[in-house]
C-alpha cells in the first residue's frame, strides 16, 4: 500500500491509499479523511471525490471518514463486462464494507498520522444511492443473487449506526424502466433489518426511471418502525416536528 497525505483548510487531513482490498486482481483505491479534532471514530463513507463537503463536515467534527471505490466506479471499467454482479455491484459493495472494517488495523498502520486515533468500537457505515443500499445488506437487508439464486445480506454488528441516504426501495415497487437493466434491485426485501437505520430522502426525491410510487425510497416496508423528521430551510432557525409528539427529536438550523 502506498499512501500519501495533505492538508485542506488547514484543517483537513487526506490520505490517498491503494492495494488494502485486492479484488478480482485489481489495486483498489481508497481515501482516508481525518480532521483536527478527532476523536476518532471511522466512518465507511461513498465515493471518492463527489462527496467532498460531507466528507469534510464529518472529517472536521471528529471522524476518520474512509471511502472505498467500488467496482462499479467508471475509472475501473467493470460495469459493462460479464460479471452477474455488475453494473452496480451491489453484492461486492457490502463486502467492500466489511473488508474495511476487517483491516482496519492495516488502514491504521498505514495512514500516515492515524496510529492510535481509531475507535474501532464505534463505527457508523453512510451511503447515497447504490451505497445506501450497501448499508442496507450489512443491517440486515437483502437481495437475491441473479446467478445462484442464493441470498445476500446480514446484519453485522460491528456497525453502531447506519444511515441510508435516498436508497433504493421495496424490489417489488421497482417497476420503471429500471428494473430491466438491474434486476437485482428487484429483488431488494427489508424484512430482516433489525438494527436501527436512518434513512434521509427528499421529499422530492423519485424519478419514474426507478417506480411509480414517489415515496419509494421513503418506506422501505411498512413493519419498520419509524419517526418522521421534517424540517424546511429558512433565514430564522426552526424546530424539527415530530408527528403526535411534543418533543422533537431535532432541531435544523440555516445560516
Amino acid at each position: 500500500m502506498t499512501a500519501e497525505d495533505d492538508v485542506v483548510d488547514g484543517e483537513i487531513r487526506v490520505a490517498d491509499a491503494q492495494g488494502v482490498l485486492p479484488r478480482l486482481g485489481l489495486e483498489l483505491h481508497g481515501r482516508t479523511v481525518t480532521g483536527a479534532a478527532l476523536g476518532a471514530q471511522p466512518r465507511a463513507a461513498g465515493r471518492d471525490r463527489g462527496y467532498g463537503p460531507m466528507v469534510n463536515f464529518c472529517a472536521a467534527h471528529g471522524f476518520v471518514v474512509i471511502q472505498p471505490t467500488h467496482l462499479d466506479a467508471t475509472f475501473l471499467g467493470l460495469r459493462e463486462v460479464d460479471d452477474p454482479d455488475a453494473p452496480l455491484y451491489l453484492k461486492s459493495r457490502a463486502e467492500d464494507l466489511r473488508q474495511i472494517v476487517d483491516h482496519l488495523g492495516d488502514i491504521e498502520r498505514t495512514v500516515p498520522g492515524l496510529a492510535g486515533r481509531l475507535d474501532a468500537g464505534r463505527i457508523a457505515a453512510v451511503g447515497h444511492s447504490a451505497g445506501g443500499h450497501a448499508v442496507g445488506l450489512i443491517s440486515g437487508q437483502t437481495i437475491t443473487d441473479t446467478s445462484g439464486g442464493s441470498t445476500v445480506g446480514a446484519v453485522d454488528g460491528r456497525f453502531g449506526a447506519r444511515v441510508m441516504i435516498a436508497a433504493p426501495g421495496r424490489g417489488e415497487d421497482l417497476n420503471g424502466p429500471a428494473a430491466q437493466p438491474y434486476a437485482t434491485l428487484t429483488t431488494t426485501n427489508f424484512d430482516g433489518m433489525t438494527p436501527k437505520v436512518l434513512i434521509v430522502v427528499g421529499e422530492k426525491d423519485w424519478h419514474p426511471f426507478f417506480s411509480d410510487r414517489q415515496d419509494w425510497q421513503a418506506i422501505p416496508t411498512p413493519r419498520l418502525p419509524r419517526r418522521r423528521l421534517d424540517w424546511r430551510f429558512s433565514t430564522r432557525p426552526i424546530d424539527a416536528v415530530l408527528p403526535a409528539s411534543t418533543a422533537p427529536i431535532g432541531r435544523v438550523e440555516s445560516k
